[in-house]
């Protein structure tokens, strides 16, 4: 992890890592998650943002995919199961953000 310093700041919660959080804000969040015991499986997520590594993929197409939640979404594409309704209309969705955008 490359922690990169603002200029003139010597104090390290002002450090950036990653531009996405302050050394004070992840210290927070580890102590934070570090009980509940999701930081590592976070942390490893968190990772793959600039690794770019996928190591879920599908087995019917070329599409591969950072966490398995995302991988098990994608499924559905060829399984065509579309789990939610329209209380009003009755058309079904893939995903409950897609019924959302439809209520709006």
């Amino acid at each position: 992890m490359t922690v990169i310093r603002t200029p003139n700041d010597r104090s390290l919660d002002r450090a950036r890592i990653c531009n996405n959080m302050s050394f004070q804000s992840l210290l927070a969040w580890t102590v934070t998650y570090r009980n509940i015991g999701e930081s590592n499986a976070t942390l490893r997520y968190h990772q793959r943002a600039h690794t770019g590594e996928k190591p879920y993929s599908c087995g019917l197409c070329a599409a591969r995919f950072v966490s398995r939640e995302h991988w098990r979404l994608h499924q559905r594409v060829h399984s065509g199961e579309r789990p939610y309704c329209c209380g009003v209309c009755g058309l079904r969705f893939a995903q409950k953000p897609a019924l959302n955008r439809h209520y709006i």
